[in-house]
């Protein structure tokens, strides 16, 4: 209301971008207020010819926030370079249950999370769950370096050129991510189901989509197997 009534200052808009990070970090159930008070603010704003208004506006992408709050239930649009090389075939994830996982090297969280995951592909993958990783480091020697010793069965992407390298990286751009590690689930339809996808609710998730997890033998078990069926 205020806006609508004042010609908008950079002070507004500050105020703006501060209650929106903040309500984002809250992490609120669906999202919709946050969405309207961006749908509603956003072209006030917009329409400014304030020169520190639209300097507030280009730092906060308010857009790719806005982009990002409206994913579940609908799909996601995943393009650019791949860390092992090509580019990645999006289309040829579907009929999975994919998480989209936004990371990087210098993330204490993301390093975390890490075993969680790699348990979930071990539990899962045979039933249909893969990981695609989109790397935020600042090169591409230190994500390669990374998923050796990790031994991380699944790619990640990085773009090349130096302008869009951690924060710039187009994807994380694109869906305004202010805050890694952000977990992103995609079910076999490809439409996201979970935006926080880490820990317990990954595990949950997996469970409701793919049922339960594929057993698998201990290694002195499965070496016993191996030998009787030589033997025979």
């Amino acid at each position: 209301a205020k806006l609508k009534a004042n010609k908008p200052q950079a002070m507004d808009a500050s105020i703006v971008q501060i209650a929106a990070l903040r309500l984002d970090q809250l992490g609120e159930t669906d999202g919709r207020f946050l969405i309207e008070l961006l749908e509603d603010a956003v072209p006030l704003l917009a329409a400014s010819d304030d020169k520190d208004v639209q300097a507030v506006l280009a730092d906060a992408n308010f857009e790719g926030m806005l982009r990002r709050l409206k994913l579940p239930g609908n799909e996601m649009e995943i393009t650019g370079p791949l860390l092992s090389g090509g580019e990645v075939d999006w289309k040829s994830y579907r009929g999975k249950v994919v998480l989209v996982d936004f990371w990087a090297t210098w993330c204490g969280p993301c390093r975390q999370e890490v075993p969680n995951i790699l348990a979930m592909y071990e539990a899962y993958h045979d039933k249909g769950f893969e990981v695609l990783g989109v790397s935020l480091d600042e090169t591409p020697e230190a994500a390669k370096k990374y998923k050796a010793e990790m031994e991380l069965p699944w790619d990640s992407l990085f773009f090349a050129n130096e302008e869009e390298r951690e924060w710039n990286n187009p994807l994380a751009r694109h869906y305004g991510i202010g805050s890694i590690p952000t977990a992103i689930l995609v079910d076999k339809d490809g439409k996201v189901v979970s935006m926080n996808a880490r820990e317990e609710v990954l595990r949950e998730e997996l469970q409701r989509l793919l049922g339960d997890p594929v057993e698998k033998k201990p290694a002195a078990e499965k070496a016993e197997t191996e030998k009787a069926t030589e033997a025979s």
